[in-house]
Protein backbone atom coordinates (compact mmCIF):
# COMPACT_ATOMS: atom_id res chain seq x y z
CA UNK A 1 0.00 0.00 0.00
CA UNK A 2 1.19 3.52 -0.81
CA UNK A 3 1.02 6.12 1.92
CA UNK A 4 0.54 9.82 1.39
CA UNK A 5 2.58 12.64 2.89
CA UNK A 6 1.39 16.03 4.07
CA UNK A 7 4.28 18.18 2.82
CA UNK A 8 6.02 17.90 -0.60
CA UNK A 9 9.74 17.67 -1.29
CA UNK A 10 11.90 17.33 -4.39
CA UNK A 11 11.50 13.79 -5.68
CA UNK A 12 7.92 13.37 -4.50
CA UNK A 13 4.99 12.54 -6.73
CA UNK A 14 1.87 14.63 -6.96
CA UNK A 15 -1.21 12.54 -7.75
CA UNK A 16 -4.07 14.64 -9.06
CA UNK A 17 -7.34 14.12 -7.29
CA UNK A 18 -10.05 13.13 -9.80
CA UNK A 19 -12.04 16.32 -9.78
CA UNK A 20 -9.08 18.64 -10.39
CA UNK A 21 -10.63 21.22 -12.72
CA UNK A 22 -7.42 21.97 -14.67
CA UNK A 23 -7.35 19.84 -17.86
CA UNK A 24 -3.54 20.04 -17.90
CA UNK A 25 -3.46 17.94 -14.73
CA UNK A 26 -6.61 15.81 -14.76
CA UNK A 27 -5.62 12.29 -13.57
CA UNK A 28 -1.92 13.02 -13.74
CA UNK A 29 1.14 11.83 -11.88
CA UNK A 30 3.71 14.64 -11.56
CA UNK A 31 7.30 14.07 -10.45
CA UNK A 32 8.56 17.11 -8.53
CA UNK A 33 12.11 17.80 -9.67
CA UNK A 34 12.49 20.96 -7.58
CA UNK A 35 10.52 22.08 -4.56
CA UNK A 36 10.83 25.35 -2.67
CA UNK A 37 8.22 27.19 -0.64
CA UNK A 38 9.99 30.48 -1.34
CA UNK A 39 10.97 30.26 -5.01
CA UNK A 40 8.40 27.82 -6.39
CA UNK A 41 8.42 24.29 -7.77
CA UNK A 42 9.05 22.40 -11.00
CA UNK A 43 7.80 18.99 -12.06
CA UNK A 44 6.93 16.80 -15.02
CA UNK A 45 3.70 14.97 -15.85
CA UNK A 46 4.80 11.33 -16.08
CA UNK A 47 1.69 9.81 -17.64
CA UNK A 48 0.75 11.87 -20.72
CA UNK A 49 2.45 10.27 -23.71
CA UNK A 50 2.27 12.33 -26.88
CA UNK A 51 2.10 10.98 -30.41
CA UNK A 52 5.74 11.96 -31.03
CA UNK A 53 9.17 10.44 -30.77
CA UNK A 54 12.35 12.35 -29.96
CA UNK A 55 13.93 11.72 -33.37
CA UNK A 56 10.97 13.58 -34.93
CA UNK A 57 11.90 16.69 -32.93
CA UNK A 58 15.69 16.71 -32.66
CA UNK A 59 17.83 16.85 -35.78
CA UNK A 60 20.51 14.11 -35.79
CA UNK A 61 18.91 12.24 -32.89
CA UNK A 62 19.23 8.49 -33.50
CA UNK A 63 16.07 6.94 -34.88
CA UNK A 64 14.71 5.05 -31.92
CA UNK A 65 11.56 4.37 -29.94
CA UNK A 66 11.83 7.17 -27.38
CA UNK A 67 8.36 8.65 -26.98
CA UNK A 68 7.83 12.24 -25.90
CA UNK A 69 5.57 13.05 -22.97
CA UNK A 70 3.64 16.21 -22.17
CA UNK A 71 5.57 17.55 -19.17
CA UNK A 72 3.22 20.43 -18.45
CA UNK A 73 1.94 23.73 -19.79
CA UNK A 74 5.14 25.78 -19.28
CA UNK A 75 7.70 26.21 -22.12
CA UNK A 76 6.12 23.54 -24.30
CA UNK A 77 8.57 24.35 -27.08
CA UNK A 78 11.48 22.97 -25.01
CA UNK A 79 12.58 19.35 -24.58
CA UNK A 80 13.56 18.06 -21.12
CA UNK A 81 14.45 14.63 -19.80
CA UNK A 82 14.42 12.60 -16.59
CA UNK A 83 16.72 9.61 -16.26
CA UNK A 84 18.22 6.99 -13.98
CA UNK A 85 21.76 7.32 -15.37
CA UNK A 86 23.24 9.61 -12.74
CA UNK A 87 26.88 10.51 -13.38
CA UNK A 88 26.89 8.85 -16.81
CA UNK A 89 25.23 12.10 -17.94
CA UNK A 90 27.43 15.05 -16.89
CA UNK A 91 25.66 18.06 -15.36
CA UNK A 92 22.64 15.99 -14.31
CA UNK A 93 20.68 17.31 -11.36
CA UNK A 94 19.81 14.70 -8.72
CA UNK A 95 16.12 14.62 -7.88
CA UNK A 96 16.59 11.80 -5.35
CA UNK A 97 18.69 8.61 -5.28
CA UNK A 98 16.64 7.08 -8.11
CA UNK A 99 16.05 9.91 -10.60
CA UNK A 100 17.99 12.72 -12.25
CA UNK A 101 16.93 15.68 -14.32
CA UNK A 102 18.49 16.84 -17.60
CA UNK A 103 22.25 17.00 -18.07
CA UNK A 104 24.53 16.87 -21.10
CA UNK A 105 22.20 16.06 -24.00
CA UNK A 106 25.06 15.27 -26.41
CA UNK A 107 26.44 12.63 -24.01
CA UNK A 108 22.98 11.13 -23.74
CA UNK A 109 22.82 10.88 -27.54
CA UNK A 110 26.21 9.14 -27.60
CA UNK A 111 25.02 6.55 -25.08
CA UNK A 112 21.80 5.99 -27.04
CA UNK A 113 23.70 5.57 -30.32
CA UNK A 114 26.00 3.04 -28.60
CA UNK A 115 22.94 1.05 -27.47
CA UNK A 116 23.74 1.61 -23.78
CA UNK A 117 20.53 3.54 -23.01
CA UNK A 118 16.91 2.74 -23.80
CA UNK A 119 13.49 3.96 -22.71
CA UNK A 120 13.70 2.24 -19.31
CA UNK A 121 16.54 4.68 -18.48
CA UNK A 122 15.20 7.98 -19.79
CA UNK A 123 11.92 9.77 -20.47
CA UNK A 124 11.60 12.92 -22.61
CA UNK A 125 9.14 15.77 -22.07
CA UNK A 126 7.82 18.76 -23.98
CA UNK A 127 7.31 21.49 -21.43
CA UNK A 128 7.18 21.29 -17.68
CA UNK A 129 4.84 21.99 -14.79
CA UNK A 130 5.63 25.01 -12.66
CA UNK A 131 4.25 26.66 -9.56
CA UNK A 132 5.17 30.07 -8.17
CA UNK A 133 5.93 30.72 -4.53
CA UNK A 134 3.03 29.44 -2.41
CA UNK A 135 0.97 28.28 -5.41
CA UNK A 136 1.52 24.53 -4.98
CA UNK A 137 0.97 24.77 -1.23
CA UNK A 138 -2.36 26.51 -1.88
CA UNK A 139 -3.41 23.73 -4.29
CA UNK A 140 -2.45 21.10 -1.71
CA UNK A 141 -4.46 22.94 0.96
CA UNK A 142 -7.43 22.94 -1.46
CA UNK A 143 -7.04 19.12 -1.72
CA UNK A 144 -6.09 19.12 -5.38
CA UNK A 145 -3.10 16.78 -4.90
CA UNK A 146 -2.01 13.71 -2.99
CA UNK A 147 1.72 13.61 -2.17
CA UNK A 148 3.65 10.33 -2.42
CA UNK A 149 7.36 9.53 -2.09
CA UNK A 150 8.75 8.31 -5.45
CA UNK A 151 11.63 6.26 -3.99
CA UNK A 152 11.67 2.69 -5.29
CA UNK A 153 8.78 3.34 -7.69
CA UNK A 154 9.69 2.33 -11.27
CA UNK A 155 8.30 5.45 -12.96
CA UNK A 156 10.18 5.08 -16.24
CA UNK A 157 9.03 1.51 -16.83
CA UNK A 158 5.45 1.95 -15.62
CA UNK A 159 2.73 2.18 -18.24
CA UNK A 160 1.73 5.80 -18.71
CA UNK A 161 -1.80 4.74 -19.71
CA UNK A 162 -2.51 3.05 -16.37
CA UNK A 163 -0.08 4.87 -14.04
CA UNK A 164 -2.59 7.13 -12.28
CA UNK A 165 -5.18 4.36 -11.88
CA UNK A 166 -2.56 1.94 -10.54
CA UNK A 167 -1.51 4.47 -7.91
CA UNK A 168 -5.12 4.92 -6.85
CA UNK A 169 -5.55 1.15 -6.53
CA UNK A 170 -2.52 1.00 -4.23
CA UNK A 171 -3.88 3.67 -1.89
CA UNK A 172 -6.13 3.14 1.11
CA UNK A 173 -9.85 2.51 0.57
CA UNK A 174 -10.65 6.22 0.65
CA UNK A 175 -8.81 6.69 -2.67
CA UNK A 176 -9.23 3.30 -4.37
CA UNK A 177 -12.78 4.14 -5.39
CA UNK A 178 -11.36 6.93 -7.57
CA UNK A 179 -9.52 4.43 -9.77
CA UNK A 180 -12.70 3.50 -11.66
CA UNK A 181 -14.59 6.75 -11.34
CA UNK A 182 -15.55 8.29 -14.70
CA UNK A 183 -13.59 11.35 -15.82
CA UNK A 184 -16.83 13.26 -16.04
CA UNK A 185 -19.12 12.13 -13.19
CA UNK A 186 -22.10 13.79 -14.88
CA UNK A 187 -21.90 11.08 -17.57
CA UNK A 188 -22.07 8.32 -14.96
Amino acid sequence: MIHTKTHPASGDLLLAKPMLPDDHFNRTVVLLTEYSETTGSVGFVMNRKMDLEVHNLVHDFPISNFPVYYGGPVQTDNLYFIHTLGNLIPNSVAINNDYFWNGNFEQLQVLIEAGQVDSKHVRFFMGYSGWGSGQLEAEITENAWLIVDSKNIPLLTSSSETMWKNFMLQMNNQYRIWANAPQDPILN
